[in-house]
């Protein structure tokens, strides 16, 4: 069995007592992967999910998630950016993810890179997302292979 494709996964590494979430974000494609360790209000992965099913069942609608800000002035920590957008009305669509740590050289990561993958997986992401979200001490991985 070859590699995966793509993958994200997930876990919470703080006590999930609060509806604030430390989550440790792993995204990859075939050629670029980052970590990510953000802060999320529980309610926001419910909102993931919940945006992500509406946008499969829409074709022509996008979901964007934004966690931290882009703009250094803000002084966030962070700057996250996961956006799900149809490619063609055949059921091709694209994950865009973009992060940036903020941190000084030689400690700054930063990524932008795409997913492809079908409104199926997308689906797939959406129900995984959504069991994350009621229980945070767990932890998700969704791979998919690649269609060659």
């Amino acid at each position: 069995m070859k590699d995966p494709e793509f993958h994200i996964k997930m876990a919470c590494i703080n006590e999930p007592a609060s509806d604030q979430l430390q989550i440790r974000w792993d995204l990859a494609n075939r050629n670029t992967r980052v970590c990510a360790e953000i802060y999320q209000p529980r309610k926001a992965l419910q909102e993931m999910a919940t945006g992500v099913g509406i946008f499969c069942e829409n074709s022509r609608c996008s979901y964007l998630y934004e966690a931290g800000s882009d703009n250094l002035a803000d002084n966030s920590g962070y700057f996250f950016y996961l956006r799900v957008y149809a490619l063609d009305g055949l059921g091709s669509v694209c994950i865009h993810v973009r992060y940036t740590n903020h941190r000084q050289l030689p400690y700054r990561q930063t990524a932008d890179f795409c997913i492809q993958t079908d409104s199926d997986a997308v689906l797939r992401l959406r129900d995984l997302l959504n069991d994350f979200s009621q229980q945070p001490r767990s932890s998700i991985h969704w791979c998919e292979q690649a269609n060659d």
